[in-house]
């Protein structure tokens, strides 16, 4: 029959066993958390951008639509400026 000292020793090391895996339960769980968060942030990120494409592009398209319109109101601005000076 094995001596006290030894079975103290197997329950002893259950026990180290048992929080080792329980620590890295805990630590997968918390890589799993970071890893989602990460994903999260990237879409978002990916969005904010695709966002920000759509909107530079329908201000170019606005811009471009009024270039006559901008052209005419100078020449304007300019003749008249010329006129007031004569």
């Amino acid at each position: 029959m094995p001596d006290q000292t030894v079975l103290r020793r197997i329950k002893e090391s259950e026990e180290e066993a048992d929080e080792i895996i329980a620590e890295a339960e805990q630590d997968a769980e918390e890589r799993i958390q970071q890893a989602r968060e990460e994903e999260e942030i990237q879409a978002e990120r990916e969005r904010i951008i695709e966002d920000g494409e759509a909107e530079r592009e329908r201000l170019e398209s606005t811009a471009e639509q009024q270039i006559d319109e901008v052209i005419e109101f100078t020449l304007e601005q300019f003749t008249e400026a010329v006129h007031a000076q004569t």
